[in-house]
């Protein structure tokens, strides 16, 4: 018997034949590919078995793609998203280390949000991060959950058995901060969007309406009848 050889990561170029024209391999080794995000000529991916390593790879010259960093740091991100020229976000989970007898393993304890420097792809960095006390969220699976706002500053997206909204004030301002926190009986396909001065939270029973002008104050609240 032969111990199986542990998994590892790629990223393939493909040609207009759909015949493989560079690659870069080895990557991650015992991890899996969570999320990637495409930003110019870099590639921007997530491998994660205990730690994050998040890898940007030069796609300028398509025969020989090469990795220019690989920012290492605790948990991981399930979804990335450029939020301005040189900065990207992160949403995704800690993890923690268990150990029970001789068994030790990975699991995950909590939703974060991260945002990164990419501004020098060959020196990656992370600016912020918050751990939210959450646990789930549908954005994990499905990104259409998210609402992504660099222009109001504002993320937003359903968790647990509510919706959340958080301001991002960077360039060495206040970082992450939690704007509204709204009750929900339900959180599944929820979704978030403003117009004007005011959010709306729509979610399979009710539509919720908050005063973006006024801390996020709730001001209008419609019961769904479904069918």
């Amino acid at each position: 018997w032969e111990e199986p050889k542990p998994s590892t990561s790629g990223l393939y170029v493909l040609g207009m034949d759909m015949k493989i024209v560079g690659k870069v391999e080895g990557l991650g080794e015992g991890e899996r590919v969570y999320s990637v995000r495409f930003q110019g000529d870099t590639a921007y991916f997530v491998t994660f078995e205990s730690v994050d390593p998040l890898f940007a790879v030069d796609l300028s010259d398509p025969a020989s793609p090469t990795v220019t960093d690989a920012l290492e740091m605790p948990g991981f991100s399930r979804y990335l998203h450029v939020w301005s020229d040189g900065v990207m976000f992160g949403l995704g989970y800690n993890t923690i280390e268990k150990v029970n007898g001789e068994w030790t393993w990975v699991t995950t304890d909590g939703i974060k949000l991260c945002m990164y420097d990419i501004s020098d792809p060959s020196s990656l960095k992370e600016l912020d991060r918050l751990d939210t006390g959450f646990y789930y969220s549908p954005a994990m699976d499905d990104h259409k959950s998210l609402l992504i706002s660099p222009e109001k500053g504002l993320i937003g997206f359903p968790v647990d058995t509510s919706y959340v909204i958080y301001r991002y004030d960077g360039a060495e301002g206040s970082g992450f901060t939690r704007a509204a926190l709204v009750d929900l009986n339900w959180t599944w396909n929820t979704r978030g969007l403003y117009i004007g001065d005011y959010f709306y939270v729509i979610g399979s029973d009710s539509i919720v309406v908050l005063d973006m002008t006024n801390t996020f104050a709730r001001v209008a609240e419609l019961a769904v009848r479904a069918g």
